[in-house]
């Protein structure tokens, strides 16, 4: 399965009117609705594929023998829909996930519709983030059948708010519009995850958590542990105890 940036962009240009789906988001979400609605269109043509009832669950898309999952957000609430798709259909399965390679955030007065400001965000996700979320599909990867395709979109984020204290990151009345999809990322195979790793990383004989997170820039805490522990689960990393601490290395082939 391939996604065509040309059929992207053209889907991007023609969900670009913010004024239109600031009215249909509401106030104080994150509407990612077209951001979903442009993947599904660039995936298949086919609306017949849409939606499709599967026993109690319901596949964005299933299409010759494959079913698409997207997911925005993070895979734990996919576990179980996709152990059903799994173990009830012959199916391919692929969960289609994209991240913000490249943001820009646009203040927008609420009133007249005039950008006050513009500016990049510092945010910047990489194919290799998706280890924190992997973690949790770590048994069903283990299948042939099933995979992750990671999109790395470029969009704008215009916001006719400021963040509310106290609230979460997100909490704005805003309106996302993907503008491009600048590369794909396949994951299938151990291999394909050790790729997506910082080269620093791999040039390491070994490390402990520490100099993992620093590598991934991931602070200690739950994201750290689940992806080291996601490396461990599919074999491609090994650890050993030093004192109070493990030492990891990489499992030799």
């Amino acid at each position: 399965m391939m996604l065509s940036k040309e059929k992207f962009s053209a889907l991007c240009r023609s969900a670009s009117d913010v004024a239109t789906l600031r009215d249909s988001a509401g106030i104080g979400t994150y509407n990612e609705k077209p951001l979903h609605k442009i993947l599904k269109r660039t995936v298949c043509e086919d609306e017949n594929a849409f939606e499709v009832k599967i026993g109690s669950f319901v596949a964005d898309v299933r299409h010759e023998g494959r079913i698409v999952e997207i997911q925005t957000g993070g895979f734990y609430p996919l576990v179980q829909k996709l152990r059903y798709f799994l173990e009830n259909t012959d199916d391919e399965i692929v969960v289609l996930h994209p991240i913000d390679a490249e943001l820009t955030l646009i203040r927008v007065d609420p009133d007249t519709g005039e950008v006050i400001r513009k500016k990049r965000s510092p945010k910047k996700e990489r194919p290799c983030d998706v280890l924190c979320e992997l973690f949790y599909l770590r048994e069903l990867f283990a299948s042939p059948r099933v995979s992750v395709l990671i999109a790395s979109v470029r969009g704008e984020e215009y916001r006719f708010s400021e963040r509310v204290r106290g609230r979460k990151t997100g909490a704005y009345d805003a309106v996302y519009l993907p503008k491009e999809l600048l590369e794909t990322t396949w994951l299938s195979t151990p291999q394909d995850i050790v790729a997506v790793l910082p080269q620093e990383l791999r040039d390491l004989s070994e490390f402990d958590a520490e100099t993992f997170g620093k590598m991934m820039k991931l602070r200690a805490g739950r994201k750290r542990s689940a992806a080291i522990s996601c490396l461990l689960s599919f074999g491609i990393l090994v650890r050993r105890k030093e004192g109070k601490k493990y030492i990891y290395s990489w499992k030799k082939t």
